[in-house]
């Protein structure tokens, strides 16, 4: 897995998507919000979209999979058709393109025009350079929606369900570096009308790191005693204004 863990690198990405124009972004958000294979959004129609309108429930419907060297689809991967939370933005993208094509009927491709292979040497190159974020993989797309909403605190089987899998086992292996240790986690509460796939549109920001170093001891010990640090030896170090003896 080689998912995208930094929030900020997420947001050029998405950024960089619009920029590229509605189609480009809705093929983005399918796999980042959604967490779906490739194969799984080329065959998606607008028949497949549940709008959510009057407060019902948003989703997608995934009953098919086109594999990237075959232009006839087949069952998912996992032999089971699955319904998938409609992430907010997902849908306004969704919108904005079913507006911009004249409103197309049922039965019509969302992506249609697009296949595997133009999508990935065209439209997904520009992006990831735009974005600073060459050698991302559509693919990782769907590891970064299940790595992040882990971190979330969303559950495994949730997760798994969601993406696909026919068992619960394949997900925890290969996400088992994000599913966290012993300690109890709390997880991101969501809003009114959220799904859990809103979430990642509000991950928590980027903590930036930076290594402490001796200036930063050096300020601590003075604030918390009013003296500085004095070395001596490493074994027997005193403070200032502190007489050492031997």
């Amino acid at each position: 897995m080689r998912p995208v863990e930094s929030v900020t690198a997420l947001d050029r990405l998405i950024a960089a998507s619009r920029d590229e124009g509605t189609a480009a972004e809705v093929c983005v958000l399918l796999g980042l919000d959604a967490g779906l294979r490739a194969g799984e959004a080329l065959p998606l129609r607008w028949r497949d979209i549940t709008w959510g309108a009057d407060g019902g429930r948003r989703r997608l419907w995934i009953e098919r999979n086109r594999p990237r060297t075959s232009s006839v689809d087949e069952a998912p991967k996992s032999g089971r058709e699955r319904s998938v939370a409609l992430s907010q933005r997902l849908r306004d993208a969704l919108a904005r393109l079913y507006r911009e094509r004249w409103e197309p009927g049922p039965d019509r491709l969302v992506r249609e025009g697009v296949n595997y292979w133009t999508f990935r040497e065209g439209a997904w190159r520009r992006i990831t350079k735009t974005a600073d974020l060459a050698g991302v993989r559509f693919k990782d797309l769907r590891g970064t929606y299940a790595s992040q909403l882990l971190t979330c605190g969303i559950s495994l089987q949730y997760i798994s369900k969601q993406l696909g899998r026919g068992r619960i086992e394949v997900t925890q292996r290969h996400y088992a570096k994000w599913i966290g240790d012993d300690d109890y986690r709390e997880p991101m509460r969501l809003r009114e009308g959220e799904v859990v796939a809103d979430l990642l549109a509000r991950l928590p920001a980027d903590v930036p790191t930076r290594i402490p170093t001796l200036e930063d001891a050096d300020e601590e010990v003075s604030a918390v005693y009013g003296v500085t640090w004095r070395p001596q030896r490493d074994s027997n170090p005193c403070y200032r204004l502190e007489r050492a003896e031997s």
